[in-house]
């Protein structure tokens, strides 16, 4: 009879421990999921920010510059402006 009774709380003790860590394991995703997001938003930002200083880069480039042909890269920061939106 007391084997049965130890038994029993082992297994309960058991289930509660395997209950906690697929809970906490799914709150831990939960969390990494959040700091992905947000670190996508981030880097997002910063692309964005750095297109646009290098394009502001080009137009002060052109007005010290006007002989300097700079077609090339404004094309390419075009491009990697409209894959961005």
């Amino acid at each position: 009879m007391p084997e049965t009774f130890i038994d029993a709380i082992f297994n309960e003790a058991v289930l509660a421990i395997v209950l906690g860590s697929i809970t906490g394991f799914g709150v831990w995703l939960k969390n990494i999921k959040k700091i992905q997001d947000t670190s996508c938003k981030r880097l997002w930002r910063l692309e964005k920010a750095f297109a646009l200083f290098v394009k502001m880069q080009l137009n002060q480039t052109k007005k010290t510059h006007p002989d300097t042909d700079t077609t090339a890269i404004e094309i390419l920061i075009d491009e990697l402006m409209d894959e961005q939106n």
